[in-house]
């Protein structure tokens, strides 16, 4: 009997060895997901992201935030991860929800363990703008909604983590600051792109109930006509076909996916941008010039962009093995799903966090982050090249991109504004006027100039310690800023971070677009700009332009970055200091508002002469035939145009502003699409003052793009709303418009 349980203690310590994750099982973790609806037409506002646009008008489709909840038993630590459809994650907002939170949930969330990051998409208004509180509050409760769902969902469940390369949507949008970057560098990236995908998929019972992607690459697709929809761009599609298809399938629960940003500073989804520099005032693109993936305009490439990110997340998701390279040495699928807990010492990893804050501001940088000797970073300021605009954006006229400004319109600004005060004053009222008054706070110490140089600062701004967050979970670390981050900043940040922590550097990650506290022109605190490396930083493009600290800049934010992860090592319990938010704070109290309290967005509606709200002023054709292939655009297109009310007369969470419905063989109607789903639009317009006997008539006309392969029968377009009677000021009303009935033929 001794001989056999020797032999069997042999047998056990040869697999064991030979299989070394036998004997370590992954760490199971408690998971919840969340979504909430954070859309708002905000009419009259303008797109957070871009330079040059006009006011929104329309909505293209709809704003989610998505909430994943991860908490660690052993350790006794929990993590929220927000995925917000907005330029950024907004450190005002997140203080704001936090607010409701700690009322909902006491003492559970912190600045610490809760991550609020944005997709960036351009299609969205500013979270924050105090004069549209109807914007703020319904971003404030669409996030606090998934958060909630995603506390509710809490339950035991695995992660998994997987890699992959996806070289076909992004292009570098900056190529004359790439290249001046060190060779080694520039051979980690043949394509001058981060081609890196990551993702983590949420498992119950070994299925899938969702996933968080990571990967850097400007969702800037809606230009030119498509400036003025609301719209989650290329990263909100890919979320919305991946839990279209899959939420079937999750015993009733809704799959929740979410697509974050890494360093996609210089990556540019619009990888024909070259043909398109006419930069005259006023001057349009012109798809003619194939600016984005696709020919059809900004809502086809969108959606290229879009089912290329959800095809590679799907394909990373479902992944049994690694697949050949692509023709530039990129592995397509560098490995697949494993835990994310795999193959370590059960309690040796799992999910911890740290929440720091670092001056930048005239800081010494140590020589292992700059590559040379030590040096020290300037105060806080932006450049001139910051106005000229990025290549895939219209820009402006005040500057240049890598040029001598001093004799453009931004460096005669400089001049008039630190001129004498005869000069001075006239130029800073006139900004005031022109609600440009943070823009008066420019740099008079010729030190500070010099220090910036060669970028010409033009604006100072206040001064503030950044905010920045770390995190592992398993074998995966990231690292969070407030930043838009370069290819090769993200790369030196990864590289530094992995050599402290005694990791792979592809299972480092820095996410960008995230709440923090960074330096402004006001007194707000959020939105950083860009970091770019010392070299990008020579060649003053538009992204060195917008980099605060200088020529040291990226450097002193790795350094700030390895103290405060190296602080994760040895699994020290995080500490928990819960927000205490302002009483004056204008976000929690418009948060806190019931939304009928809060000011209107026009004093009534009006209705033109001999007409009733919801009435059809364009209806529709009878028939929509099938289209021959061979045309330009191989879509059909049905359109109605409605009499309507003010879209923010009331917030619709979960609701829709239009739909199209089918008549059923029993002769009812069925809804088969709504708007703020990929495929409808509508747009609001103001109705002629000649046709209306008010001031505030508007119209919605509604676009539906019909399908592929749709069922031929009768359809017809219904608009839903609520207005504002002159007669009743204080009281808002519904109201419904239908079309008559059309027929769709079938199409091959």
């Amino acid at each position: 009997m001794m001989i056999w349980h020797l032999m069997i203690q042999i047998v056990v310590l040869v697999l064991s060895i030979g299989v070394p994750h036998a004997a370590q099982a992954s760490r199971r973790y408690e998971i919840g997901l969340g979504a909430g609806e954070l859309t708002v037409v905000a009419l009259g506002s303008v797109s957070s992201g871009w330079t040059i646009t006009e006011d929104f008008e329309g909505l293209q489709s709809s704003l989610f935030a998505r909430a994943f909840l991860v908490g660690d038993p052993q350790l006794k630590t929990e993590l929220l991860f927000v995925v917000v459809e907005s330029a950024d994650g907004n450190n005002p907002i997140k203080h704001a929800v936090l607010h409701k939170l700690q009322k909902k949930y006491p003492g559970r969330f912190t600045e610490a363990n809760f991550v609020l990051a944005g997709t960036h998409t351009h299609g969205a208004p500013a979270t924050q703008d105090t004069d549209q509180p109807k914007v703020v509050k319904a971003v404030v409760d669409g996030i606090v909604d998934a958060v909630v769902a995603a506390v509710g969902d809490k339950a035991p469940g695995e992660i998994t983590v997987s890699r992959g390369n996806l070289t076909s949507i992004a292009r570098n949008r900056s190529e004359q600051a790439f290249d001046l970057n060190a060779e080694a560098d520039r051979r980690v990236f043949p394509l001058k792109i981060d081609p890196l995908m990551t993702q983590l998929a949420f498992w119950r019972d070994g299925k899938s109930v969702g996933l968080l992607n990571f990967f850097g690459v400007h969702p800037t697709t809606m230009v030119d006509e498509g400036f003025t929809y609301i719209s989650s761009d290329s990263y909100g599609y890919a979320a919305y076909r991946i839990e279209s298809e899959m939420s079937t399938d999750t015993h009733g629960k809704r799959f929740v996916a979410a697509f974050a940003q890494t360093n996609a500073g210089d990556q540019t989804s619009n990888i024909h941008f070259d043909r398109c520099t006419d930069r005259t005032e006023a001057s349009r693109h012109q798809w003619g010039c194939a600016r984005g993936l696709s020919g059809h305009g900004p809502f086809e490439s969108m959606k290229a962009v879009g089912e290329a990110l959800a095809d590679q997340a799907m394909a990373l998701m479902t992944a049994k093995s690694s697949t050949p390279a692509d023709g530039n040495g990129y592995a397509q699928v560098e490995q697949p799903a494993r835990p994310v807990d795999d193959g370590v010492v059960i309690g040796a990893e799992g999910l911890n966090y740290r929440k720091g804050l670092a001056d930048l501001a005239s800081v010494r940088v140590a020589a292992k982050y700059t590559g040379g000797k030590e040096e020290t970073t300037c105060a806080p300021a932006w450049g001139a090249s910051h106005a000229a605009g990025s290549t895939e954006d219209l820009g402006t006229t005040l500057a240049d991109e890598g040029a001598d400004n001093s004799y453009s319109t931004a460096g005669y600004l400089i001049w008039a504004l630190n001129g004498p005060s005869v000069v001075s004053e006239p130029v800073k009222t006139m900004l005031q006027v022109a609600g440009l008054g943070s823009f008066v706070n420019v740099p008079t110490s010729d030190e500070l100039i010099d220090c910036q140089a060669p970028k010409e600062a033009v604006l100072a701004l206040q001064p503030r310690p950044v905010g920045m967050q770390v995190f592992k979970l398993g074998k995966m670390h990231f690292a969070v800023v407030p930043f838009e981050l370069t290819v090769m900043t993200g790369y030196r940040i990864r590289r530094h971070l992995a050599e402290t922590l005694g990791v792979n550097v592809d299972d480092v990650l820095v996410l960008g677009y995230a709440a923090g506290e960074a330096p402004n022109t006001s007194d707000d605190d959020s939105g950083g700009g860009y970091i770019v490396t010392p070299e990008e930083y020579s060649s003053m493009q538009y992204e060195g332009g917008y980099t605060a600290w200088g020529k040291w800049s990226q450097p002193a934010l790795a350094q700030a970055l390895d103290r405060l992860a190296a602080t994760l090592i040895g699994n020290a319990p995080p500490t928990r200091t819960i927000l205490a938010p302002r009483p004056d704070d204008l976000l929690v109290k418009i948060a806190d508002t019931p939304e009928d309290q809060l000011p209107r967005p026009t004093r009534w509606d009006g209705v033109p002469l001999f007409e009733q709200m919801g009435r059809v002023i364009t209806s529709p054709a009878p028939t929509y035939p099938t289209v021959a292939l061979e045309v330009s655009d191989k879509r059909r297109f049905v359109s109605a145009e409605f009499v309507s009310g003010h879209p923010m007369n009331r917030l619709r969470p979960g609701d829709s502003f239009a739909a199209v419905e089918r008549r059923t063989a029993d002769g009812k109607w069925e809804v088969i699409q709504r708007s703020g789903s990929w495929g409808i639009t509508i747009q609001w317009k103001a109705i002629p003052l000649w046709q209306c006997a008010s001031i505030s008539c508007l119209s919605a006309k509604v676009t539906w793009q019909i399908p592929d392969k749709i069922a031929p029968g009768t359809y017809r377009i219904v608009q839903t709303g609520d207005y504002r009677p002159a007669y009743g000021l204080s009281e808002i009303i519904p109201f419904r418009g239908e079309t008559v009935p059309f027929e769709v033929e079938a199409q091959p």
